[in-house]
């Protein structure tokens, strides 16, 4: 956060989010003749997820007799890829989301 003026400031930064996510999904039937659980290779699957989120956002507020003001912008990108390692297949999605924020205030001091 940094001071304009007595009655304005300008607020700044950045993030980040990294996850990776080895998971392993197995899935089983009974066997009614041996009453033993078997492994169904048809629904199992070995998969890794990995996110990338990097974000940004500014904000300036200002005072202006009896007026507040707020001006904000966000934005952030999401990368994701999706390893299936059974079915020897990968997926990529990119998703992106801004915000701008306006806002005026009229204080009345009593």
């Amino acid at each position: 956060m940094q001071p304009i003026k007595k009655s304005s400031k300008l607020e700044a930064g950045l993030k980040s989010t990294n996850r990776f996510l080895d998971n392993q999904l197995d899935y089983s039937n009974l066997n009614f003749t041996t009453g033993s659980y078997e492994n169904n290779q048809l629904y199992s699957d070995h998969f890794i997820y990995k996110e990338l989120i990097p974000a940004v956002y500014g904000m300036f507020t200002s005072k202006y007799k009896k007026l507040d003001f707020n001006f904000g912008l966000r934005a952030e990108q999401t990368f994701s890829t999706i390893e299936s390692e059974t079915m020897n297949e990968t997926y990529k999605m990119i998703t992106s989301f801004s915000q701008c924020i306006f806002q005026v205030s009229v204080v009345s001091k009593q």
